[in-house]
């Protein structure tokens, strides 16, 4: 995962967000983060989802430096609905608990309509 964090800072640069964001977001320490921007530690896989969840950046490409090998839809529906979740969460932290709530009702709502 060389370059990892390069590409982090990059996208961080390029997003106009910041490290402190990014671990707030992530739950990733600032300390942590410091140091894969820094290259002196590697992440998890699981801290490398949640950096490329919140920058929306393709996981492949923020650990390989390259394009993700094609797939068929059928083949990235898990990865689709993780990445959905992710995005969901972190709208969902940035709402006031009311919206929240619209935002529950709504899902609620499309799944009554589904499953009529």
């Amino acid at each position: 995962m060389a370059d990892f964090g390069s590409r982090v800072k990059k996208l961080l640069l390029d997003s106009g967000q910041s490290q402190k964001r990014l671990a707030e977001e992530t739950g990733i320490p600032q300390s942590t983060l410091s140091d894969i921007v820094k290259e002196k530690k590697l992440p998890s896989i699981d801290k490398a989802r949640r950096i490329a969840a919140f920058l929306k950046a393709d996981l492949h490409w923020l650990i390989a430096g390259e394009a993700a090998p094609i797939q068929s839809v059928a083949e990235k529906k898990p990865q689709y609905d993780q990445q959905y979740l992710a995005d969901i969460q972190r709208i969902a932290r940035q709402l006031a608990p009311e919206e929240r709530e619209l935002l529950l009702k709504l899902a609620e709502g499309l799944l009554k309509k589904k499953d009529e």
